[in-house]
């Protein structure tokens, strides 16, 4: 179990990483700077990835269905990667539509593929 939890971690500060590296407007100060973004994300959505889930999942049905189930987590993910940028304001910059956009759907493919 502790692994699994650490090679998670260690997964989505790559994925923080690798956003800084191909979308300009995300900026990473460090790689203990996304160990720590990967953190707080984790955390956030152990507390409330279920219920923004939910949420969205009702708000959002038609458009889920349309696109197989796809839109959910990417709009959830949305959510917790800008409350992480919030959080962790020096350490993650996230500017614009297109960084959160970008971010958030590279996190939806590294947990779709390795989850």
């Amino acid at each position: 179990m502790i692994i699994g939890l650490l090679w998670k971690w260690a997964v989505l500060s790559g994925v923080f990483m690798a956003a800084a590296a191909m979308l300009p407007q995300v900026k990473v100060r460090s790689w203990g700077a996304a160990a720590g973004a990967a953190l707080v994300f984790g955390v956030a959505n152990a507390v409330l990835g279920w219920l923004l889930g939910g949420i969205t999942a009702v708000v959002l049905f038609l458009p889920n269905f349309i696109t197989f189930g796809l839109l959910v987590p990417l709009v959830v993910n949305m959510a917790l990667v800008k409350l992480t940028d919030v959080v962790v304001e020096e350490d993650l910059e996230i500017e614009g539509w297109r960084g959160l956009l970008g971010t958030s759907a590279a996190v939806s493919v590294a947990a779709a593929l390795l989850y």
